[in-house]
């Protein structure tokens, strides 16, 4: 798997568990985990995909519905899931 893979996926799995905070009222925990990860990432990640983690830490910080969580959710697992294909 490439760095840039490497380091996509671990995004992925950091939004995952910033969700999970945010599920739990954790808002501001949630926004700094992802923000924090998002900044360790930046140079490995599209511009598309720095806006789009972006634009997910802002709503986790702003509380997301129910509807938005499972979205996010689906995505980030779709991420990661099509990152872990292409290395087969």
């Amino acid at each position: 798997m490439g760095y840039k893979k490497v380091y996509v996926v671990e995004l992925a799995e950091t939004a995952a568990e910033a969700l999970k905070l945010e599920r739990k009222g954790q808002r501001d925990e949630a926004n700094q985990m992802l923000n924090q990860s998002i900044n360790q990432n930046l140079p490995y990640l599209s511009a598309q995909e720095t806006t789009n983690y972006q634009g997910m830490s802002a709503r986790m910080k702003q509380g997301m519905t129910e509807a938005d969580r499972k979205r996010t959710h689906a995505q980030s697992y779709m991420t990661r899931r099509k990152k872990e294909q292409d290395e087969k």
